[in-house]
């Protein structure tokens, strides 16, 4: 089946981006999250010895480092007892970046300089031949982040250094709704692996400078610089795969072929989202960009499990505008539309219909089915959400149990 939207109309919705996931959630975690000591050398080792076959357990200690970020030592331990230390990088609370910041540069340049280690160029070979892409360092060990349109039919995957220096990679996970994937150098201790800082999302306001980097059309070389500002949040768009991808942030900082899968980034070099499409308008190329909250949720998934576990809904719809004052106790809000509910799904079971309008999800306001689609996110299969429906002018509340696409 489909997930609500999926075959949506093209209609564009300014849509608060989603929030990022709480912070048991995920594998990743600010350092103003974290308080984590290090166990005494013996105890560590005893630890390591007796511990039970797992996925990864993770700690993160953090210091200081450069104008704006912040780094966090990762340390992973394998169900097998092995013990290895990797870094990410986050931003600084507002605070300390502000003392930071005292005499640090800014704008593009700044921001290129800075970001140019983290950004790779992507080979990736297939049947069909040889294609390129971009990447985001994420963390020191040589894991990278890109799109999952990118790896399309890979039977190899090269990640290239800006000078010149390429090392095969194997994927690790990719997830085709959210376009957002994950590789990992086979052999790369021995390279300078600069991890991007990984930023949010939440918060960023149309008018805001926005700076693009990636490695179009394969060139040799440092990577791309692009300026320009955020025109607007929420956006839907199709993917090169046929997706259609919710919550876009919309630039006009130029995207050239080849740059999927790089870094969309604030004007203090803090990564905001990944680039993921361009789509010509009359005036000039817009590009989008996945918001870095969803990036990074989907990434923790992918390492955490090797997979992303998608829920289903059950319905096809599009949005109901807030200026359609054809129903009752809709006009001036909009909702989401189902137009069709398929039998023998969730929705289906839950008592939804053709022709209802899904209001809230969990008391959460739904004004589109972006903003649906967005809210199922945040679940796992076999959730129960309850769903506010105005049935021709009739408010009611359907528990549904969601199910795994």
């Amino acid at each position: 089946m489909h997930l609500p939207g999926e075959h949506g109309d093209d209609a564009d919705d300014d849509l608060p981006p989603s929030a990022p996931l709480p912070p048991d959630d995920r594998l990743w975690r600010h350092p103003s999250e974290v308080a984590w000591s290090a166990p005494p050398p013996r105890a560590a080792a005893a630890a390591a010895s007796t511990s039970t076959p797992r996925l990864w357990a993770i700690a993160l200690t953090s210091g200081l480092s450069g104008a704006v970020l912040a780094l966090g030592v990762v340390t992973l331990v394998s169900g097998l007892g092995g013990v290895r230390e990797v870094v990410e990088r986050v931003p600084l609370t507002v605070e300390d970046a502000s003392i930071q910041q005292a005499g640090a540069t800014s704008g593009p340049m700044a921001v290129a300089a800075r970001m140019s280690p983290s950004i790779v160029r992507l080979e990736v070979a297939s049947d069909t031949g040889l294609t390129t892409g971009s990447g985001i360092v994420m963390r020191s060990d040589g894991t990278i982040l890109t799109n999952a349109h990118v790896l399309d039919g890979a039977r190899t995957i090269t990640v290239i250094l800006s000078d010149g220096m390429g090392y095969e990679a194997d994927l690790v996970g990719s997830d085709v709704l959210s376009d957002v994937a994950v590789v990992r150098v086979v052999d790369g201790d021995g390279a300078p692996w600069v991890p991007a800082v990984l930023g949010t999302a939440e918060g960023l306001v149309v008018g805001e400078e926005a700076v693009a980097i990636g490695s179009p059309l394969g060139l040799a070389g440092p990577p791309s610089v692009t300026v320009g500002v955020i025109s607007a949040l929420g956006r839907r768009v199709t993917s090169p795969d046929g997706v259609v991808l919710h919550d876009m942030i919309q630039t006009d900082a130029p995207i050239a072929r080849g740059s999927s899968g790089g870094a969309l980034c604030d004007g203090n070099g803090v990564v905001i989202g990944l680039t993921t499409a361009r789509a010509a308008a009359e005036g000039g190329d817009l590009g989008f960009a996945t918001p870095i909250d969803m990036v990074k949720s989907v990434a923790a998934e992918i390492l955490g499990t090797g997979a992303v576990h998608n829920v289903w809904l059950g319905i096809e719809g599009a949005d109901l505008p807030a200026t359609d004052m054809s129903l009752p106790g809709v006009a001036g809000a909009g909702g989401a539309q189902v137009h069709l509910v398929t039998e023998g799904g969730p929705a289906a079971e839950g008592g939804l219909l053709d022709g209802d309008v899904v209001v809230a999800v969990d008391g959460r306001r739904i004004a589109s089915m972006s903003a649906l689609v967005v809210a199922l996110r945040r679940y796992e299969p076999g959730d129960v959400v309850v769903l506010e429906v105005n049935r021709a002018g009739q408010l009611l509340q359907l528990s549904v149990i969601l199910a795994e696409r």
